[in-house]
């Protein structure tokens, strides 16, 4: 989704600001005037009252013998992505998380988190694969369908190279995380991360910025989104805070950054 959306706001940026930032204006703009409960709103947030975000991308393709949103119009099940192969439990790490602050507050004071983790330079290995038959059907029945949100051919670039798809996007966000370090003092935090050249970026730590479109949206709006749905911090950066591991009161390195290869 972030690259289907990050390529229409390059090569048609005044479509994109008319149908993801002021779909996203208007929706805010609806919770102010009306003032339903938050849990409410987040759940109508991409489904009130028109086409929303999600249909406009993945649920308008047509298959053959398939109604309007039905499973099978599920674009994605063209691609298979299996278990990993079993890790030993043993092969764990336990680290302890504590949470930065853009606003400098003292992380040393925070209540710490223990995880297990997978330790740096473990090797996982699972099967990625392109199902042509599935891709087939709907290359055959969208390839002049003019009721998605960017051209078909596209979409179907963008899911034939699934690796390349997920890099820009980490690219994307490595550069902001950059960016956030710098800001706060930490402006070499991230140089052994660069060095590996991550092309994913996976669990529990990657946070708003890596599960969400947060990095396609200019920050005053991100802001108010953020101040919204989740915990208002008012004008302080969105997202303000990031989980690291810590050792000895010093934060060490951030999580969740992986090659895929």
């Amino acid at each position: 989704m972030w690259n289907i959306l990050n390529w229409l706001k390059k090569e048609n940026r005044s479509y994109f600001e008319q149908k993801v930032t002021r779909f996203i204006g208007d929706e805010l703009d609806f919770y102010y005037n009306r003032r339903p409960s938050k849990d409410r709103f987040k759940k109508t947030f991409f489904s009130r009252g028109r086409p929303g975000l999600l249909e406009l991308i993945f649920q308008r393709f047509m298959l053959k013998g398939a109604k309007k949103s039905d499973p099978h119009t599920d674009i994605l099940r063209a691609i298979k992505v299996s278990d990993s192969k079993p890790l030993d439990k043993d092969a764990l790490m336990l680290e302890e998380v504590k949470v930065l602050s853009a606003t400098n507050e003292d992380y040393t004071l925070s209540r710490p988190t223990y995880l297990e983790v997978i330790p740096k330079d473990k090797e996982l290995t699972f099967t990625l694969t392109i199902d042509e038959d599935i891709l087939g059907d709907f290359v055959k029945e969208n390839c002049d369908n003019n009721r998605t949100l960017i051209p078909f051919k596209k979409i179907e670039g963008i899911l034939r190279d699934p690796i390349q798809t997920v890099e820009t996007f980490t690219q994307k966000l490595l550069r902001e995380e950059k960016t956030y370090f710098g800001k706060i003092g930490l402006s070499s935090f991230l140089s052994t991360i660069e060095i590996k050249n991550p092309n994913l970026r996976l669990g529990w730590g990657s946070g708003l910025l890596g599960t969400t479109l947060a990095t396609l949206l200019d920050e005053p709006l991100l802001q108010d989104l953020r101040n919204l749905l989740f915990t208002d911090r008012g004008g302080a950066i969105a997202p303000k805070t990031r989980r690291v591991t810590i050792e000895n009161r010093k934060p060490i390195q951030p999580l969740g950054w992986v090659k895929v290869k």
